[in-house]
């Protein structure tokens, strides 16, 4: 398990009354998109602060990338939930822990997949969300776009990619990929997690 945060880029030391601009991606169930509303289990904590604070704010949800480079570029907002690296330490103020998450590999279940390393792994492709956790963790691996890693903007894109055998894995947060196929068919007992 990993912990997962919210955090800040700070230009002055107070925030001024117009809102404060919050990003985040869909990751189910910390953050989903229900009634046109950010909702989940780490937005309600963010609210929670934010109004605690007193601070006016908007949250939008946009792919991970987008959200990142916004936020490490754009002084005095916010963005959750980042997983804390050595890599994205100075780039942001660490406000507080709104989860934790569970990355893994993630098969179709008719694959017959058993992989006793990550070498095995290796030999076929596997899709990430850009400039995710999981994307910086399997470079860091030796995993290269051009030969066995495929990058997509969120994490819906990498199911359908997985159904028509563009990919062999999808490496993710392992509830929010579940969350994830609910809502679509087959039923998850057609994967292997």
């Amino acid at each position: 398990w990993t912990k997962i945060c919210l955090a800040l880029t700070l230009l002055h030391t107070h925030l001024y009354a117009k809102d404060v601009e919050v990003y985040t991606e869909f990751l189910p169930p910390f953050q989903l998109m229900l009634a046109n509303q950010v909702t989940g289990s780490a937005t309600v904590q963010v609210k929670q602060i934010l109004e605690n604070a007193q601070l006016p704010y908007h949250i939008q949800m946009v792919p991970w990338a987008r959200a990142y480079n916004i936020v490490k570029s754009t002084p005095n907002t916010f963005i959750y939930s980042i997983n804390r690296t050595p890599e994205r330490e100075p780039y942001f103020h660490w406000i507080t822990v709104v989860g934790e998450i569970s990355n893994g590999f993630i098969a179709l279940a008719s694959e017959h997949i058993h992989v006793s390393k990550l070498e095995d792994i290796k030999h076929n492709v596997t899709a990430v969300v850009r400039n995710g956790y999981a994307h910086e963790l399997l470079q860091e691996n030796g995993f290269t776009p051009d030969k066995n890693l495929y990058v997509v903007s969120t994490l819906e894109q990498q199911i359908p990619l997985l159904l028509k055998g563009k990919i062999k894995y999808i490496f993710s947060n392992l509830p929010s990929v579940q969350h994830a196929l609910i809502l679509i068919e087959p039923p998850p007992s057609a994967w292997s997690l």
